[in-house]
């Protein structure tokens, strides 16, 4: 009687050993899925996706002129001047020595005319109902149409013509009239004339323009 005791009580441990152990197995296995599947969200949330080019492709720009333009801009800069120091310098430091030889101003109208005759070469032949750029083909081709010697000289003595007439319209002046008597000359005479016949009322009185009206009755 004792020994079926002892035997029934022997396998209820075991049993319940098993049971234990079941459910350590089965709680390994869900703490691996749940790493498993936190892995793969972290992954599908957090990771970069591949890039679809190829690793060596670089969105710059190689067009010859971004490529003459990158290398003007690398040789404005001194290269070793510390940036840490001296930004400016890094960058800017041989910006004169680049530009000294050339005016900064003539150099964009260089760039507008040539951008202008460019313009007009493309669609001189398209219509447009723009009055600012109508205008700007009738200025560029009247101003092409001078570069023409004949055309050129006419020109030339046309604006000769008007320009002594509006000189005429102020008074005789000694630089181009031989007969000129300066006993007759009246400073405050020329001066209205040049304000009312010129229409230059603003310029006379305007003072940030008195280096400019000097240059003209100089």
């Amino acid at each position: 009687m004792s020994r079926t005791k002892h035997r029934k009580g022997s396998s209820e441990n075991e049993e319940t050993n098993n049971n234990a152990l079941l459910i350590l197995a089965a709680i390994v296995v869900v703490i691996c899925i749940t790493l498993l599947f936190g892995s793969f969200i972290y992954w599908t949330i957090y990771s970069e996706p591949a890039s679809s080019t190829p690793s060596d492709e670089k969105n710059v720009c190689q067009t010859p002129d971004c490529i003459r333009l990158a290398h003007q801009m690398n040789n404005f800069g001194n290269k070793s001047v510390d940036p840490c120091v001296d930004f400016y310098g890094y960058t800017c430091g041989r910006y004169s020595e680049q530009v000294a030889s050339e005016n900064m101003f003539e150099r964009k109208n260089t760039i507008l005319r040539t951008l202008i005759t460019e313009y007009w070469h493309k669609n001189r032949n398209v219509s447009t109902d723009s009055k600012s750029e109508t205008i700007m083909k009738q200025l560029f081709e009247l101003c092409s149409s001078i570069q023409n010697p004949e055309n050129k000289a006419h020109h030339n003595e046309a604006l000769h013509r008007d320009l002594l007439a509006d000189i005429n319209k102020v008074g005789s002046w000694p630089m181009i009239d031989p007969n000129f008597n300066g006993t007759e000359f009246n400073v405050t005479q020329y001066l209205e004339n040049m304000a009312g016949k010129l229409n230059m009322i603003k310029l006379l009185m305007q003072p940030t323009r008195i280096e400019l009206f000097d240059n003209i009755c100089g």
